[in-house]
């Protein structure tokens, strides 16, 4: 099972996937989480975060050495039975390195669930042909994976 989950902020698609790992026991995923002024991108079962973005009177902005950081940690990951990923946004396009890691991992994965902004499936090429369930409050109740 490769998939994409996608829809509005707030409908519910975080909650789809922690269910899935609780299910599957998943050990492997990166997750992002925004906070006043920063965006962090975590490791599944780790306590390190990194700083990937910062907010700024323009928007958000990249942070390379966090892009870096979380970079090399996911080249320790290898052939992992499952991956997630919650979120793949605007940010993550702009540091190569690490959509080369993540094409890599979905790639050697046995199945892969990730969470993607509506419409941002096509600016990834990697991820253009998984198919792609979008959240919406009438079926978020029904989706189990």
């Amino acid at each position: 099972m490769k998939l994409l989950l996608t829809g509005k902020i707030g409908i519910g698609k975080s909650t789809i996937l922690n269910k899935a790992i609780n299910k599957y026991n998943i050990k492997y995923g990166i997750f992002t989480k925004k906070s006043d002024k920063y965006l962090y991108a975590y490791l599944l079962n780790s306590n390190k975060k990194y700083i990937i973005g910062e907010k700024t009177l323009l928007g958000m902005s990249i942070n390379y050495a966090g892009f870096e950081l979380i970079t090399y940690e996911l080249k320790k990951i290898t052939f992992p039975d499952f991956f997630v990923v919650d979120e793949i946004g605007f940010l993550e396009e702009k540091y190569v390195p690490y959509l080369n890691e993540l094409e890599r991992i979905i790639e050697e994965s046995r199945n892969f669930i990730g969470i993607i902004r509506l419409f941002f499936h096509e600016r990834y090429y990697f991820l253009k042909d998984l198919p792609i369930i979008e959240i919406t409050e009438e079926n978020r109740g029904n989706i189990e994976l």
